[in-house]
């Protein structure tokens, strides 16, 4: 039966085919009738809606259900409000290309849409977006991406679950993510979160298993990179601390305060390096930045450990640690050590083996400047202690507890040079406590042959004190201060020389302060037979005396420049004029006595008025110069008095 202009087979309509009852719609083909009521077995292609459940069995190679929409709609949606699932897709086919579902996305143009997205809405659930099962050896979720801007899987979940859920249960994996392009330059999986929790991460789980690892990545079959179960981490090549390594690095800390590496934990090593081979350095800690000032190495222990500990092992001829720098500026220190703590030294250089003959610490400098030192210690602290220590424990010691050696060709050069910039101590104290020793406290000896080479010079460049004091505090002791001897033959060669440079001051003071004292202040012997030899000598090049002796501040024994020799008392000499006009001058003078014998010459004036005398002797008081005459000066008539006690 036919609809339309046409009859039979090319027409539309229903027909009997060897009883089985037909129907063909208007440009469609001939198929069979479903077995029910005919009004309930077909749906319109318009805007018709389908009560009932819809089974579609076919055996055909192509397509079962096609399902098209080029408009903006939806091609398919599937809504269920039961237990089961809203789209269930089985796969029974034997061959490796069959497949439960393939969603392909042939929109050619940026933003083109997902091959597939499963989206979960429901605020409340707390179950997977996507729940993939497989029992088998493959993997659960396989996903293959292209192309370099698309994803191979893309999960977004709103609710309380998660985006992409896996779970295997055989021998494959639970998730499976590959990347086949050879010129790919983004990550094969990306994570990415916009979380403000401190409790988010961008990679978590949880393996409750009791064996196997936390993380493995290998290159091809070689694990390169391992978190056991324990976190102990293993890394096969090298592990970058470097923000400017755009694919190679694992920390990129490089804002101020951040850590690179940070170990924490009760008992175990927070670094272990373990070098077995022959080259390579096990640990190197570099900053390259010129500007900042903070340590390559800081190391800090609370408890009683060392902060720090270095081992050689073996025969080896360097050194444990090997400090250097190339620092140019003051401040730059090859090596600073700082104890705040109030118990031990801070530092220890110890030498325990009893056969060892080298130096517990050898320093060495290379330095041309003045400033440039081969050891500095300074001391900063108060009270008694001390900026450097050397004590020899010893007693069978044949050496010096301090040896110092110079090979300086420099006047300036100096094998011990102390310095105290203090008020109240000394430069330098070299002190015997042993009252059995029978060598001397300090021992300078000296080999030069040379006119500058001396065996001890002593330098006072201040205004106070002496430039050196030899005391022997004893009162029992019969031995000299101070003595002095000399086996040179050369008419220059003294056992002493004094030098004085200043005006005032004495080139020699000897002084005895005991005032019971019954022996001189300066004794000389001398047991030569040479007729030229004397107790005491002397050239005087200038023009003072040879030599003045006083008693209470005045002058009693006077030996002149020219070989003079004068006793002065209270003697006083002065010069006076008698003024024109008159015939006497009055000199006032204290040291006027009655026994004073006074001498008067003229000092210039062409009248001697018969010459000149003395009159009115005052006793502590004054006396008058006259004329002889007794006339007036007719000018000014200078003359020269000598008072002669």
């Amino acid at each position: 039966m036919n609809f339309g202009s046409v009859s039979g087979s090319g027409g539309y309509g229903f027909r009997d085919n060897a009883g089985v009852i037909e129907l063909k719609n208007s440009a469609g083909t001939w198929d069979p009738v479903a077995t029910g009521t005919v009004g309930s077995s077909f749906v319109n292609d318009t805007g018709d809606t389908m009560t009932g459940s819809l089974v579609i069995n076919a055996s055909s190679a192509t397509g079962t259900l096609d399902v098209q929409n080029s408009g903006s709609g939806r091609a398919g949606t599937f809504i269920t409000s039961g237990a089961t699932a809203a789209l269930y897709v089985e796969n029974t086919s034997g061959v490796a290309n069959g497949m439960g579902v393939v969603a392909i996305n042939n929109a050619s143009v940026t933003g083109g849409g997902h091959a597939g997205s499963f989206t979960n809405t429901g605020a409340g659930n707390d179950e997977s977006t996507i729940y993939a099962f497989h029992p088998g050896a493959t993997a659960t979720i396989y996903a293959e991406n292209t192309n370099a801007s698309g994803f191979g899987v893309y999960g977004v979940n709103t609710g309380n679950g998660v985006g992409i859920y896996g779970v295997n249960e055989n021998d494959g994996h639970a998730g499976y993510f590959k990347s086949s392009a050879p010129a790919m330059a983004t990550s094969t999986v990306y994570i990415e979160s916009t979380s403000t929790s401190p409790d988010s991460a961008l990679l978590g789980g949880d393996h409750a298993g009791t064996a196997g690892n936390l993380i493995k990545m290998g290159n091809g079959a070689n694990p390169m990179f391992v978190v056991d179960r324990l976190g102990s981490v293993y890394a096969s090549g090298t592990l970058y601390a470097s923000d400017t390594l755009a694919t190679q690095y694992v920390s990129s800390a490089s804002i101020a305060g951040q850590t690179a590496f940070t170990a924490t934990g009760g008992n175990a090593n927070g670094i272990y390096i373990n070098n077995p081979g022959t080259q390579g350095a096990p640990a190197q800690f570099i900053i390259t930045s010129g500007g900042n000032s903070n340590p390559s190495v800081k190391a800090s222990n609370a408890g009683p450990g060392h902060a720090g500990y270095f081992k050689t092992m073996g025969p080896s001829a360097t050194a444990s640690v090997y400090i250097t720098t190339s620092s140019v500026t003051a401040g730059g220190k090859g090596l600073e050590v700082d104890h705040t703590g109030t118990g031990g030294p801070a530092a220890l250089f110890t030498n325990s083996d009893t056969n060892n003959q080298n130096a517990v610490v050898q320093i060495n400098t290379a330095a041309m400047l003045s400033g440039g030192r081969g050891l500095y210690v300074q001391h900063t602290g108060n009270l008694s202690s001390e900026a450097a220590r050397f004590e020899s424990t010893g007693n069978n010691l044949a050496t010096s507890t301090v040896s110092i050696f110079t090979s300086s060709n420099n006047a300036a050069g100096m094998g011990l040079s102390v310095l105290q910039s203090g008020q109240g101590s000394y430069a330098g104290m070299f002190k015997t406590t042993d009252t059995g020793h029978s060598t001397a406290t300090l021992f300078v000896t000296s080999d030069s042959d040379i006119v500058g080479g001396q065996g001890l010079v002593v330098e006072h460049t201040g205004v106070g004190g002496s430039a050196a004091i030899l005391t022997t505090t004893d009162n029992t002791s019969s031995k000299p201060a101070v003595k002095i001897s000399s086996n040179a033959d050369s008419g220059s060669a003294y056992a002493l020389q004094v030098t004085k440079y200043g005006n005032d001051a004495p080139a020699i003071l000897a002084e005895i302060s005991n005032n019971a004292n019954a022996t001189a202040t300066v004794y000389a012997t001398s047991n030569s037979a040479n007729g030229n030899s004397a107790l005491y000598g002397g050239n005087h090049s200038g023009n003072g005396k040879l030599m003045s002796l006083s008693s209470a501040g005045t002058e009693k024994f006077v030996v002149l420049n020219n070989g003079k020799i004068v006793i002065p008392d209270t003697n006083v000499a002065g010069t006076a004029t008698i003024a024109g006009g008159t015939s006497c001058f009055t000199v006032n003078t204290g040291a006027v006595s009655g026994a004073s014998i006074i001498m008067l010459t003229p000092a210039g004036g062409t009248d001697t008025f018969g010459g000149l005398r003395v009159t009115n002797k005052i006793a502590g008081v004054s006396f008058d110069a006259c004329t002889l005459s007794g006339a007036n000066a007719g000018a000014n008539y200078p003359f020269n008095y000598l008072i002669i006690n």
